[in-house]
Order: C-alpha cells, then structure tokens, then sequence
C-alpha cells in the first residue's frame, strides 16, 4: 500500500490498534516506526491544533515522541516494551496515570483551541442521521455546563485505556486529537468513564487528583460524568453510522447503557 510520507519505508503489517485511524508498522532506515494514519472521512479534528499541542510537548518526559507530522499522518518509532493502561501489572498504576494527567495540566502551551464538549455533542449530533435520542432529555446537563466556571488547562479529553501507555514504571500519554483547553475536572471524569474500574480505584484515582473534594465540586463531576457518556454515545453512533464497523455499535451499547443508568444520579463511588 501507499501511504503518503517523505521517507521509503519498508510495510511490514497492520497493527489493527485504533477507533479513528489506521496504524501500521513500518521500518525505515533499518528502524521500526509506527504510522498513524487517518481515514479523513469525517472532519472532526483540528490538524493544526494537534500539530501545536505535539509539538509543545515534544520536550516532555510523559509523551512518545513523534519523529514527523502531517496533516494527521504521524511517525512515531516503535517500542516493543510499550504496554496499554488495561494490560499493565502494577498495583500503583492509578497513582501514576494521576501524576501523568497533572503533569499535562500543568503544561503550557499558547494559541491552542479549546475543547468544548458541549459544542462536540451538538457536531456529532448533526452528523448523525436518524438520532435515536432526544437531546431535549439532556437539557438539564446544558444548562448547567452554561453556569459552571472554570480555569482551563491543557486536557487530552480522551483517556481510554489505548491511549495510556506504560514502559517499566513509566507511564507515557498518546494521541492529541481531541487534546485542548478545557476543564481539568473534565479529563478526572474522562478517565473514570472510559474504562473498567472498580469503585475503590475510581475513589483512590479521583482522590488522588483532589484529595476532599467538596460539594460543588462533586456536582460538576456528576456533570462531566453524564456529559462524557453522552459526548461518546454519540461518537460512537456517528462512527457506526459511517463506518458500518461493529465495535462502534459495541461502544455505543456500553455507553447508552452508562449514560441512561447513571444520568442525573450522585457519584457511586465517593
């Protein structure tokens, strides 16, 4: 296959890793890279915008580092010791991906976009034919977002288990396509939502960021809480409805399930 980079490259297979792009495994100049390629049938990202984010990072100790960038298209080299969030042994590890999602808050960066979730539902929602949920049910979660303030940080706002990576003791964050200001309270509720914890780990991580929240914190992580399961829900509905790929319908049943279960009710674990 042809993929569109400055260098020769030798194909050597397709990872099958990824919701949103292609990853394949290449070799050039006798070096092993990953190339993330995106399929560009949907426009919902900000190119530029993640080449800025990737590129204040580059210095970091918390990022693989990305050897080019294009437009989407992404080198990285290949780390056979790398191991996702979900297959990582290690008691400690929710204390880690708190220190890695403090580290990114507290990061710099000038003249990046903000990430608003409110506005994504309402992209989402739009590109959706045949919308099987009322948005008017949800009016309650707009309207509190409308009043809520906050001081934006740098958010990946997308901590799924694929995309928190562990060498050793190390834990590395990857993928800034969603990346922007946002509400630091937003990404908390990213990571308690998009993967399989029991209560006490989510107590410990969410401790672990705030130590004693108090009560109108709580409610804006209840918030967050049902805005992310909405955000995704729809994600995932727009993405089968494009892409007629069964994991997109599979994620869309889990978040259906997670919004409608747990929408308007207290944290459950706090």
């Amino acid at each position: 296959m042809k993929i569109n980079i400055p260098y020769k490259y030798k194909f050597i297979k397709d990872l099958e890793l990824g919701l949103t792009n292609k990853n394949y495994l290449l070799e050039i100049d006798a070096k092993k890279y990953i190339c993330r390629l995106p399929l560009n049938d949907l426009d919902i990202f900000n190119r530029n915008n993640e080449k800025k984010i990737i590129q204040a990072l580059r210095d970091s100790n918390f990022t693989i580092p990305v050897s080019y960038y294009d437009n989407g298209i992404q080198l990285s080299p290949y780390l056979n010791n790398l191991v996702n969030y979900a297959d990582y042994n290690d008691d400690q590890k929710i204390f880690k991906v708190a220190e890695l999602m403090k580290k990114l808050h507290q990061t710099k960066v000038d003249d990046i976009q903000a990430f608003n979730p409110i506005e994504m539902i309402y992209k989402y929602a739009s590109l959706i034919e045949d919308l099987e949920i009322d948005l008017n049910d949800f009016t309650y979660l707009f309207e509190a977002y409308s009043k809520h303030t906050y001081v934006p940080s740098l958010c990946h706002n997308d901590w799924v288990d694929g995309n928190i990576c562990f060498i050793a003791d190390q834990a590395y964050l990857i993928d800034f396509e969603y990346a922007g200001l946002n509400d630091p309270l937003f990404d908390i509720m990213s990571f308690i939502t998009e993967n399989d914890l029991s209560s006490k780990v989510r107590r410990d991580f969410l401790l672990a960021m705030l130590d004693e929240p108090d009560a109108k914190t709580l409610l804006a992580l209840e918030m967050y809480r049902d805005i992310n399961n909405l955000l995704w829900y729809l994600w995932a509905d727009m993405m089968f409805k494009k892409r007629h790929e069964s994991i997109y319908n599979k994620i869309k049943a889990i978040k259906y399930q997670q919004l409608y279960s747990e929408m308007k009710k207290p944290l459950n674990f706090i």
